[in-house]
């Protein structure tokens, strides 16, 4: 009987143990950071030319708010998980130091191709881990390059916001109607196959792009769009988001669009970045 006492205690107090961990929580969205380059990038010398290639730069950003440099631990698993990168035209540099709106960094991180970056580039940045080398739903096989497909998700357990695949530059999103993984911008798949994002009101001045593919309601008038994550609206970008309307909203001449006019209820209505303008132009 005492035996049985003394091991149902020690459950117990192993159960409080356990109890008094903290929980580890896999619902967090860790949001990748947008930026340009504000100095163009060559891509480093080949070794044809008899120029041993150079795997550092100093790379000039328009921001480079919450970026970290380098932070040796001692442990390499915790190196790696804490090793900030910046994502260029599909090339990944890791970053060593930051100065300013100055970060040093290695070309072609990640088995990424270190090529040529225009000025005005739009520059995605957070910690290694945030980027993938896959597309969500990718199924290996060994010896195989796999199969991509859906997969479902939840939104506030997307792990990194947006995904992006670093071997294609395409991004996706878990989609808040279908609790799948769809296509986000910057993707070959968007808007045609885009999945709708749900509705949002028409606010009266900035309208927040929400999504490839959303519903929009009132009759507010938009006077400017305000950028995703994950949006190339760059002087050398471009994409397009479409919005079903529910209402008619109208949109002005002014600030980042470049016509003006009314929704119609049902009809879809996609807006296009112009980099020559830096406006977006309406479908109708």
């Amino acid at each position: 009987m005492l035996k049985t006492m003394k091991k149902t205690l020690k459950v117990l107090l192993l159960l409080l143990a356990s109890l008094a961990l903290p929980a580890l929580s896999y619902a967090q969205q860790n949001l990748l950071v947008q930026t340009t380059l504000t100095t163009a990038l060559t891509a480093p010398a080949s070794p044809s030319t008899g120029v041993a290639p150079v795997p550092y730069a100093n790379v000039v950003l328009g921001s480079t708010t919450g970026l970290v440099g380098y932070t040796l631990n001692g442990t390499t698993t915790i190196n790696a998980q804490n090793f900030w990168v910046l994502f260029i035209d599909r090339e990944e540099m890791g970053v060593i130091q930051v100065n300013g709106l100055v970060a040093q960094v290695i070309r072609g991180y990640n088995s990424t191709v270190a090529t040529s970056h225009a000025a005005g580039a739009m520059v995605l940045y957070g910690k290694a881990a945030w980027f993938y080398s896959y597309d969500p739903g990718t199924t290996f096989a060994q010896g195989g390059s796999g199969v991509s497909g859906g997969t479902t998700c939840t939104v506030a357990g997307q792990f990194a916001f947006p995904w992006v695949n670093v071997r294609t530059g395409f991004e996706w999103a878990c989609s808040p109607q279908t609790l799948t993984y769809v296509p986000w911008f910057n993707n070959s798949n968007n808007p045609n196959n885009s999945v709708d994002f749900g509705v949002s009101a028409a606010v009266a001045g900035a309208q927040p792009i929400i999504a490839p593919l959303f519903r929009l309601s009132g009759t507010n008038a938009i006077s400017s769009f305000t950028i995703p994550v994950g949006f190339n609206a760059t002087a050398v970008g471009g994409g397009q988001f479409c919005i079903v309307p529910t209402g008619a909203f109208t949109w002005t001449l002014t600030n980042n669009i470049a016509d003006a006019g009314t929704a119609a209820v049902g009809k879809t209505l996609c807006f296009t970045w112009d980099a020559g303008t830096a406006k977006f132009s309406s479908s109708y």
